[in-house]
């Protein structure tokens, strides 16, 4: 503070980016994505407008056909599941440790989002998906980075990020029957 001061400043305010890796000791069966009969919650995707994402249902989850496109209003699409459609809007998953749930990606580098009832997001790095194996996710909800409220969760999404990116994303949120 004061008349010609010089000098430098630096500010060191970003959170370490986390990566989880895939979870080879999980299977189906450890899936615990809490579901309410067959429509709770609803399959959907998150694009911009530039941006494509075609959902399709699958025996276990969903199946989203992507582009991410380039340039304004582009570079990244999600899929997922809504709990904004219920009586609350939102799911209370603060009694889970871990979210567990599966993936197929044709892109191996991903996105989990949870956004909250008042649009509040936590997000982690998702590594190492496959595009012919499924592949098991158990995340550490205390590791996410944000701010979401996990007492009010509204949407799980798993998002491909990145210009020009076609493929398909399949995130299972059923155990196998």
């Amino acid at each position: 503070e004061g008349d010609n001061k010089t000098g430098t400043l630096e500010v060191n305010n970003l959170k370490t980016t986390r990566s989880i890796s895939p979870d080879a000791t999980k299977t189906a069966n450890d899936i615990n994505i809490p579901t309410e009969g067959p429509t709770v919650p609803v399959n959907v995707t998150v694009a911009p407008s530039n941006a494509t994402a075609t959902l399709s249902e699958t025996s276990r989850g969903i199946s989203v056909a992507y582009s991410t496109n380039s340039g304004a209003n582009a570079g990244w699409i999600g899929g997922g599941f809504s709990y904004a459609g219920t009586t609350l809007g939102y799911r209370n998953l603060a009694a889970l440790t871990n979210l567990v749930f599966s993936l197929k990606s044709t892109e191996p580098n991903l996105k989990l989002e949870l956004v909250d009832l008042n649009n509040n997001k936590s997000i982690v790095y998702l590594s190492g998906a496959s595009s012919t194996t499924e592949t098991f996710y158990s995340v550490d909800l205390s590791k996410m980075i944000g701010n979401a409220d996990l007492t009010k969760v509204s949407f799980i999404y798993v998002i491909v990020e990145g210009d020009n990116k076609t493929g398909t994303l399949e995130v299972n949120n059923l155990k196998t029957t």
